[in-house]
């Protein structure tokens, strides 16, 4: 996966105090690592986390668990006319490692096929495996790019401009 994380900067013209007021009418207070299992129960709140008076910590609520949502942190600090907030939204250091050793020891099991044919043996059969180790960090990096556009609309549409 190229990108494991995405930053960006934004302003907003409310102040710290409106950031965190903003942000906890809309966030689940709660630990990041959680597992739902069913509907929210008409609970409105996209995002679950921890506000601070000079940040936050939030991942996305999904039904189960979606490894590949990344975490968002922000910190929040004033500047004329309202606060600036550092925005970085990463993988899961965890998902990463996984996806690391996925494509590694997929390749590895697809050189080691592919050594061990005999020389008259056609090539076809071991190409159908050449997209295993292709598979994790492409369907990653899908995922995770969709979350990122979730949460940065989430964050705009909360925090105005």
């Amino acid at each position: 996966m190229a990108a494991s994380d995405t930053r960006f900067t934004m302003k907003t013209t409310l102040t710290p105090e409106q950031v965190r007021a903003a942000l906890e009418a809309k966030v689940l207070a709660g630990p990041l690592l959680s597992f739902e299992l069913g509907p929210r129960g008409g609970d409105p709140k996209q995002f679950r986390g921890e506000l601070r008076d000079t940040g936050f910590t939030l991942v996305r609520r999904a039904v189960g668990r979606s490894s590949f949502a990344p975490i968002v942190t922000g910190t929040v600090r004033a500047v004329d006319g309202g606060s600036e907030v550092e925005v970085k939204l990463a993988l899961p250091a965890q998902v990463t490692l996984f996806v690391a050793a996925w494509t590694l020891v997929a390749a590895g099991v697809l050189l080691w096929f592919i050594a061990s044919l005999p020389p008259e043996a056609p090539l076809a059969p071991a190409l159908a495996l050449l997209p295993l180790p292709i598979l994790a960090p492409a369907v990653g990096w899908l995922v995770f790019n969709h979350e990122v556009r979730v949460a940065t609309a989430f964050l705009r549409a909360t925090l105005p401009a």
